[in-house]
């Protein structure tokens, strides 16, 4: 049976989640890692002392809804453990390298190759194995976890960090992400494509404040609308910069009226007019989609829009 959203459903997706679970929540994350930690220092002395954490994204701006995710960041504040990483980045690509290189020459011509194997062979580059870099971290953080958690709960690894299942707990999961931080800007490792990623959030808090400030928090309660819609829609969260950034590009003058839900559809009937293709990034105010952290697509985001108009009794 489809779904449909009317307005008492749409009204409801505005209201906030349980703040004392939220904070308990945190504080649990928060407990759990900082033990995790200490245990890990003891075996790993390349990771310092000088760490910690901060919570990105809904949990906060206070847009989360019933359905958000927790984004974790335990930032990690150690030269030895960037250097490290930096070289692991750099060997897999000489590596690379190295074997196309030897599989070229190896190539050429058969007489030549048998008579120079040996000699072939010894100028392949052996790389050494790497030191305890970010991503040995992020395993051993997953393993000590392990420890702290019950049969209710799982552990999800991904491509930035993992995805800790807490909902039969908290009614909430958590993304953690093992980072760097220099200055202003966040380091995150994508093991498959083995390198950083480096993010910086100031502008996007700056721009949502501006906004806030702009057009009040209507701004928030549609968020968790948007967030709740893609989720009932799509059965998994959005990519928050994007839901951020649709009702970022959107002119003040639309969140004004004394009636929320008509409100709403005037945001949504501006979102399904409008040149998507143009709709800036609450991050740098360039085009959204251009912006590495946006996975949608142009086509991605019209359908989401198009598909709530069709399902709206």
């Amino acid at each position: 049976m489809q779904k449909v959203f009317d307005r008492e459903v749409i009204e409801s997706f505005a209201m906030s989640s349980s703040q004392e679970a939220v904070l308990a929540l945190v504080e649990f994350v928060e407990a759990t890692f900082n033990e995790v930690l200490r245990k890990l220092r003891t075996k790993r002395p390349v990771i310092s002392d000088n760490y910690s954490f901060e919570i990105v994204g809904e949990f906060e701006n206070g847009s989360f809804s019933a359905n958000s995710c927790l984004d974790f960041f335990i930032i990690i504040k150690s030269p030895q453990l960037e250097l490290n990483t930096i070289k692991l980045i750099n060997n897999k690509f000489k590596t690379f390298w190295n074997k196309l290189k030897f599989a070229y020459a190896s190539s050429k011509k058969e007489k030549k190759r048998k008579k120079n194997k040996k000699k072939e062979e010894q100028k392949e580059i052996i790389i050494p194995v790497n030191k305890y870099s970010i991503a040995d971290l992020k395993q051993d953080i997953i393993n000590e976890t392990l420890n702290f958690i019950d049969e209710k709960c799982f552990i999800c690894s991904n491509i930035y960090g993992f995805k800790l299942i807490l909902r039969e707990y908290f009614g909430t999961d958590v993304n953690v992400f093992p980072v760097l931080k220099s200055g202003e800007n966040f380091q995150i490792y994508n093991s498959f494509s083995n390198k950083f990623i480096e993010i910086n959030f100031k502008n996007r808090e700056q721009n949502f404040s501006t906004k806030v400030e702009s057009v009040g928090d209507i701004f928030i309660l549609l968020l968790r609308v948007f967030n709740s819609l893609y989720f009932n829609i799509y059965n998994t969260n959005p990519n928050q910069i994007a839901i951020e950034s649709l009702l970022y590009s959107c002119p003040d003058e639309l969140f004004v009226g004394n009636d929320f839900y008509e409100v709403f559809l005037k945001i949504l009937n501006y979102l399904y007019n409008c040149n998507t293709e143009k709709l800036k990034c609450i991050i740098d105010d360039e085009i959204l989609f251009k912006n590495k952290l946006v996975s949608d697509s142009v086509v991605t985001i019209q359908n989401f829009i198009k598909t709530i108009s069709k399902l709206l009794s």
